[in-house]
């Protein structure tokens, strides 16, 4: 309990530290040279992908107190339910873009580039990111 409260108080203190640095300056950012980040963005981003795992309930294979990655619907999937989650989409181009696996309930989220990051193998990532691609924006023909 300790160091949860040290680590919410080390996050705050950073946050308050970068917000007061970064009005004043601004880190380019490597996959986009023409644009910049700032550094408050820069830590909100780092800090919203740790809060995207944690404890709790697989909402596929119900197993209680595993650890979960929170989609932005809030459902919790565990590592492998979504990566063979994923796995399958990736043998079927029309289940682009993905839902959650929740859909089912009317949930109407999509998995993101960012969650498939986290599960998926590098090979498999570029896949899946060329499939929403066609599914965003067409075959290009």
């Amino acid at each position: 309990m300790v160091s949860v409260y040290c680590l919410s108080l080390f996050t705050r203190i950073i946050s308050l530290y970068i917000d007061s640095w970064s009005n004043k300056y601004t880190i380019p950012q490597l996959h986009k040279p023409n644009t910049t980040t700032s550094l408050t963005t820069l830590w909100s981003d780092f800090v919203n992908s740790w809060s995207m795992v944690g404890k709790g309930q697989c909402c596929i294979c119900k197993v209680d107190n595993i650890t979960v990655i929170r989609l932005t619907c809030q459902h919790g999937i565990c590592h492998d339910d979504l990566t063979g989650y994923l796995t399958s989409a990736l043998g079927d181009i029309s289940m682009f873009p993905v839902k959650c696996p929740m859909h089912y309930e009317q949930c109407t989220c999509l998995i993101d580039n960012k969650v498939a990051k986290k599960v998926l193998k590098d090979v498999q990532y570029q896949r899946f990111q060329e499939f929403s691609d066609r599914a965003m924006y067409g075959d290009g023909k």
